[in-house]
């Protein structure tokens, strides 16, 4: 079951056991949650790809963030 679909290349991010997915495009990154009653991901949030990164990477208590750009030795901290 398709549950949507993004019209630009993306990179996913997921941590296991979390509830929430990233979705990095180069124009914005979507944040998804997983409902534990069905697994469905459910849209939760969208912002614009500001920092230009390819892929956003939450800490455990959603304090910091760290992005980067596959194939580039700089990382930025959020």
């Amino acid at each position: 079951m398709q549950y949507a679909q993004l019209d630009h290349k993306a990179m996913i991010y997921f941590i296991k056991g979390n509830i929430r997915v990233n979705i990095c495009t180069d124009d914005k990154i979507y944040f998804y949650r997983i409902d534990n009653d069905d697994f469905e991901p459910r849209l939760e949030n969208v912002m614009y790809n500001y920092m230009g990164c390819s892929c956003m990477i939450f800490g455990a208590d959603v304090s910091f963030a760290i992005t980067y750009n596959i194939n580039l030795p700089e990382m930025s901290l959020f």
